[in-house]
C-alpha cells in the first residue's frame, strides 16, 4: 500500500488525525485489528519518512510535528490494544520502527514540545505491553 502524504489531495491538515484515528480504532475492536496492523504499520512507516527542509515554510514544520504525533499515538494505542487483547506479539516485530521515531523525533531540534506527551505514551504503551525485558534488544 501507497499512500502519498504530500499530496494536497487531503489538505495536511487532516493526515495528522487520520493517523492518530488508527490508534482509536485499534483500541474500540482489540485484537480483531491484528489482520490489518501491517497495512497499517506500512502507512506509520511511510509517514515517519516525511521531513521539512531547513528552509522551508513554518507550515511544513508544523505538519511534520503533527504527522509525528499523530505515529506516536496511533502505535501507542495499538500497542495497548494489542495488550489487552493478549496478542503481544503482533506489535513486537514493529518495535525496532518505533524506537526509530523515537530516535529521529529525539535528535530533530526542531520538534515542538507538544510531541512529548505522545512519545512518552507510546514509551509507557510498550514498558506496559513488554513487563518482562522483551525490548531489551531494542535499547541497544
Amino acid at each position: 500500500m501507497d499512500i502519498n502524504l504530500r499530496s494536497q489531495t487531503l489538505g495536511n491538515r487532516f493526515k495528522p488525525a487520520v493517523l492518530q484515528c488508527f490508534g482509536d480504532i485499534t483500541s474500540a475492536i482489540t485484537g480483531h485489528f491484528e489482520p490489518i496492523l501491517s497495512v497499517v504499520a506500512q502507512v506509520l512507516e511511510q509517514a515517519a519518512t516525511v521531513t521539512a527542509s531547513p528552509d522551508g515554510p513554518y507550515e511544513m514544520f508544523d505538519y511534520v510535528v503533527s504527522l509525528r504525533e499523530g505515529i506516536a499515538d496511533a502505535w501507542g494505542g495499538t500497542v495497548g490494544a494489542m495488550k489487552s487483547s493478549n496478542k503481544t506479539q503482533a506489535p513486537q516485530q514493529y518495535v525496532p520502527t518505533i524506537f526509530q521515531l523515537l530516535g529521529v523525533i529525539a535528535s530533530d531540534s526542531t520538534n515542538s514540545q507538544s510531541l512529548m506527551p505522545s512519545c512518552m505514551g507510546v514509551i509507557g504503551d510498550l514498558a506496559d505491553a513488554y513487563p518482562n525485558g522483551e525490548l531489551v534488544d531494542a535499547f541497544h
